[in-house]
């Protein structure tokens, strides 16, 4: 029944990155990126370094580790947008926006997982 929650955790994280979506639209634009993409995998590295903190401590069993980084966080980021989003760049010659894309979301992604997970 691991499927099951899988996919009622892979819905609650696509309406969660909608939200997310529409609630960031409010922020201004930054020159480098879209706020909605960014916001969504920092927040999915974040809360994937929760998921494997509390798997590691005994807190969370390994079916709600699948089932939450999995479905939830799976559905929740963005690895598609932020592609389309850098191949869009490098068509448009915009080599250093896409730079500053690459160091915010994997640079970031990598240390919000880390202190969360490690801290």
């Amino acid at each position: 029944m691991v499927w099951l929650g899988v996919i009622i955790a892979g819905a609650l994280g696509a309406l969660s990155r909608w939200l997310t979506g529409h609630v960031v639209a409010r922020w201004p634009d930054p020159p480098w990126t879209a706020w909605g993409t960014t916001t969504a995998n920092l927040l999915g590295c974040a809360l994937m370094g929760l998921i494997d903190r509390l798997a590691a401590v005994g807190v969370l069993d390994p079916l709600w580790t699948t089932i939450l980084g999995v479905g939830f966080v799976g559905a929740y980021t963005t690895y598609s947008s932020w592609v389309f989003e850098l191949a869009e760049l490098v068509r448009a010659r915009a080599f250093q926006r896409m730079a500053q894309i690459l160091l915010v979301n994997l640079g970031g992604g990598v240390v919000l997982y880390a202190v969360v997970r490690f801290a």
